[in-house]
């Protein structure tokens, strides 16, 4: 994870295994991205160097304050499924798993926000509070977050990599209702043919069958 006086930086992972580094200072073509439409990145399909040339692959970066205010997940899913020619119930698993594991690495990746923050009685407010203050400073808002998808006939594959400190991820039950946090990692266990973490927490890969 990238400390002070690091540059941030993310890695995409390629089709082939290789992967790409973006670097706001070193990888300007990419950096440009970030500012672009998000909305005609995914609609054009560009894709990152690196990646399958076949064009059976998608790779999106962005800052964390872009991806805490646009609809990714769902602009995300409603492409693939027209790359994809897959139903609605795999659109809205793939949407549902990318809402969960976005909202994870924006809010506890790259803004480091505790869940424990909002537990309790009145502390969604204060939750909110801190999210609003941090997207407003640059050593957070401008943290990128790299989303990847490849797919296969069988598979559509997603990762969401974040630029945070990492945990240790561990399967869990679905938490109590009553609970305000919690759930995200539940539910895309649950919903996801499989699930693995890497790079301490960092990055989570996701496999849904078509």
């Amino acid at each position: 994870m990238p400390g002070p006086g690091r540059s941030q930086a993310a890695q995409a992972p390629g089709a082939s295994g290789s992967s790409i580094t973006w670097d706001p200072e070193h990888t300007p073509e990419l950096a440009a991205l970030v500012e672009l439409s998000v909305s005609s990145i995914i609609e054009a399909g560009l894709f990152a160097r690196g990646l399958a040339a076949s064009g059976a692959a998608l790779c999106i970066v962005v800052r964390t304050s872009t991806a805490y205010r646009r609809p990714l997940a769902r602009e995300i899913a409603v492409a693939l499924k027209r790359r994809c020619d897959i139903g609605d119930e795999t659109a809205l698993i793939m949407e549902t798993v990318l809402h969960e594991a976005l909202m994870n690495a924006i809010l506890h990746g790259n803004l480091g926000l505790n869940s424990e923050a909002r537990q309790g009685f009145g502390m969604l407010d204060r939750f909110q509070s801190l999210i609003d203050h941090r997207l407003k400073l640059p050593q957070f808002s401008n943290k990128p977050l790299v989303i990847g998808a490849t797919w296969t006939s069988r598979f559509i594959d997603l990762s969401v990599r974040d630029d945070g400190t990492g945990y240790s991820a561990k399967p869990r039950a679905l938490p109590d209702e009553s609970r305000a946090s919690g759930r995200g990692l539940a539910i895309i266990q649950a919903l996801a043919a499989a699930v693995s973490f890497k790079e301490g927490g960092r990055l989570i890969e996701m496999r849904i069958a078509r």
